[in-house]
């Protein structure tokens, strides 16, 4: 019976790598490895070009391979706050992450957390002793330049299918820039 459960897994902490509250909705990736974008970059950009505050409602869209996102403006104390309309829930989300069907909310896009599938037995999630982490300690600043590298690339491979549109009361849409 023990080498059963420790087949299956039985006791270890969260479900089983690669799938989500059970095993009918899998996830299809981890929300710290998928490529974000938040609403408060736009809102920020919109906020430095203008030099005014927020509208009541976000004359700005975002498209992305041909799917529209839209923004909507939500009334809060000191103003306006920009959230997207997730295009698949119409939920209002302040992150869209990037996924194999488009950009997508978290749930939508099936993306579960690092700390879900956390298993007592990955090495660094045990600790490293002492002595571990100083001979790891030259490692870091190389292996903090390789990950800026490679979120700098999918970056701007994200950004460069993406494109900010001003629609105006026609809906026709001319760049912001």
């Amino acid at each position: 019976m023990t080498l059963l459960r420790e087949a299956i897994g039985a006791g270890r902490r969260g479900p089983l790598p690669g799938q989500g509250r059970g095993p009918g909705e899998p996830w299809e990736g981890l929300v710290e490895e998928t490529p974000q974008v938040w609403a408060v970059w736009i809102a920020e950009y919109w906020r430095s070009k203008t030099r005014r505050p927020l509208p009541e409602v976000p004359p700005i869209w975002l498209t992305y391979a041909g799917q529209e996102v839209r923004l909507v403006g939500v009334e809060r104390r000191f103003g306006y706050e920009w959230m997207f309309l997730c295009p698949r829930c119409g939920g209002m989300r302040r992150v869209l992450f990037l996924t194999r069907r488009g950009l997508l909310c978290r749930r939508c896009g099936r993306l579960g957390y690092l700390s879900q599938a956390r298993r007592k037995e990955r090495a660094l999630e045990l600790g490293l002793p002492l002595w571990g982490r100083r001979m790891l300690g030259g490692l870091s600043k190389a292996l903090a330049q390789d990950l800026a590298q490679d979120v700098r690339k999918e970056l701007e491979d994200l950004f460069a299918k993406l494109s900010v549109e001003v629609k105006d009361e026609e809906d026709q849409g001319a760049p912001l820039g």
